[in-house]
């Protein structure tokens, strides 16, 4: 499967200033969801993140997430989980890669 493909396809879907689609694989690597990250309505700037919805879906299924970051023309953008994604990722044994 093409995850850059996807990747793209499923961030250009969010609303948000900074386009994220995280991707959840299986232990056999098989594709499990994707998710894009959605704005919150009660604070301007804050959103829901990628890989968090995901998690919240599927939990512990995930043994992989893909990260993909997209500019407003459609170009890849280097992107890594913040810290308290990366903490979340941690306890669930999830490890993740982003594409550059």
């Amino acid at each position: 499967m093409d995850y850059v493909k996807l990747g793209i396809r499923k961030a250009s879907q969010s609303k948000c200033r900074f386009k994220v689609c995280a991707i959840g694989l299986n232990s056999k690597g098989d594709l499990i969801d994707a998710k894009c990250n959605k704005s919150k309505i009660e604070k301007k700037g804050m959103g829901k993140h990628a890989e968090i919805e995901l998690i919240k879906r599927h939990g512990r299924k995930i043994r992989k997430i893909i990260l993909i970051r997209i500019g407003g023309t459609g170009n890849i953008l280097p992107i890594d989980p913040c810290p308290t994604c990366s903490k979340i990722m941690q306890r669930y044994g999830i490890k993740w890669e982003t594409i550059k």
